[in-house]
């Protein structure tokens, strides 16, 4: 059980130090090294720092095999200030229990914002995680940099960062995600995140230094925090600040990978597979996948029609013909998912998209989400060149899911 008392004597044990108006938790023992002295739980003791002395701060958690320590450390070298080592130890022992580095970084305006990194030593595996949860859960603020990994990893770990997240305090809390290179599968990887967290989350382009990151990762924390202290929401971009770059384009770094995703113990989701699935009978539905797919494509000489699983891109069932593969169809309609699902944020319309039609000069591409399957979608690209034809291609659609729908 938490000890509040003695938490309390922790806290407030000696005033704080303040550098760049930051509070500066525990006392300096060295050139940018500060001890932290916990008579418990080093995460309970770290809290209960952070409740005394206001602290609102941004952090920076590594995917992928990228090293958040290091992009701290660059983005302070970058604007010369130092890398600061917080070391926790036992009260009276003197035992190490953790270290955790940060850095004050300033903004446009002026004001200086402490970025902590997740990458935490400690000799005990549950520190880690505790104080990796404590920081991401407690930050306004809170980065994903995303190295090279698959794109169920990817989704997974997402997933357990979003819900982490979403555990802490603030009411104006934005996820950004930072690819470290363009990922052809990191759009279609946040709709499981966007789906499972309540944060706002926010897309960077992808850099070739840290340095470039800042001034999106700052115009960010800006906006945040005016949101807070006007006590309403904002949903501007940073680019409204004037701050403009172009994605980079960067090849995958050869490095070493870490195991993913993150171990925070809260989301178990099935690897993907490739499955060559026999179509079946749904014993949920009076009629099987196939089916629905053909009654779709009935009368239509041309377009495809496939039944896919929007987790693992396993493909259902299929009618018609395309030049694209089926799994390469079920890519598609996942991005173009992820592309509405973030589009639309701002307009705090909710998360659950349920349908989608795209009209082109000849064709027209549908999305719908099946009855109480809310992991499997139909997708069909269909040719049509009038409004009429459009029309007649979404009745066709809505008209064989809603057959399909489980009997009640």
């Amino acid at each position: 059980m938490l000890n509040r008392q003695a938490l309390s004597r922790e806290a407030t044990a000696a005033p704080a130090i303040r550098l760049h108006d930051k509070p500066m938790l525990g006392q300096m023992v060295g050139d940018n090294i500060w001890e932290l002295s916990v008579s418990g739980d080093p995460a309970e003791g770290l809290a209960a720092h952070f409740d005394a002395c206001e602290l609102d701060f941004m952090v920076m958690h590594g995917l992928g095999g990228l090293a958040s320590r290091r992009f701290v450390g660059d983005l302070a070298k970058g604007r010369g200030v130092a890398l600061e080592r917080l070391v926790i130890r036992r009260e009276g022992a003197g035992t190490a229990l953790a270290s955790l580095c940060y850095a004050d970084l300033r903004t446009s305006n002026g004001r200086y914002v402490r970025v902590y990194s997740t990458d935490v030593a400690s000799e005990h595996g549950a520190t880690k995680i505790t104080i990796k949860s404590l920081l991401l859960s407690r930050a306004r603020t809170a980065v994903a940099l995303l190295g090279e990994m698959p794109a169920h990893q990817m989704e997974d770990a997402l997933i357990a960062m979003g819900r982490t997240v979403s555990q802490g305090g603030h009411r104006h809390r934005t996820l950004v995600i930072q690819p470290a290179y363009d990922a052809v599968h990191t759009d279609a990887s946040l709709i499981g995140m966007i789906q499972h967290s309540e944060v706002t989350v926010r897309r960077a382009v992808a850099v070739r230094q840290p340095a470039d990151a800042w001034p999106f990762l700052s115009g960010t924390w800006l906006m945040d925090r005016a949101a807070s202290e006007s006590g309403g929401r904002s949903h501007a971009s940073p680019y409204d600040e004037g701050i403009a770059y172009e994605p980079v384009h960067l090849s995958p770094p050869p490095v070493a990978r870490e195991p993913v995703p993150e171990d925070f113990g809260q989301v178990q989701v099935p690897m993907p597979v490739q499955v060559s699935v026999p179509v079946q009978p749904d014993p949920a539905s009076g009629q099987p996948l196939d089916a629905l797919a053909q009654a779709v494509m009935r009368g239509r000489g041309q377009g495809v029609c496939c039944v896919f699983n929007v987790r693992s891109l396993a493909v259902q069932a299929q009618a018609g013909s395309s030049d694209m593969e089926m799994a390469q169809l079920a890519r598609q309609g996942r991005l173009l998912l992820a592309a509405i699902q973030t589009g639309s944020q701002p307009l705090q319309v909710g998360k659950g998209v349920k349908e989608a039609s795209i009209r082109f000069a000849g064709h027209v591409v549908l999305l719908r989400e099946l009855t109480g399957q809310p992991e499997l979608w139909v997708m069909a690209q269909l040719p049509a060149t009038t409004d009429a034809e459009a029309a007649a291609c979404a009745q066709a659609l809505v008209a064989a899911v809603a057959r399909h729908a489980p009997v009640r």
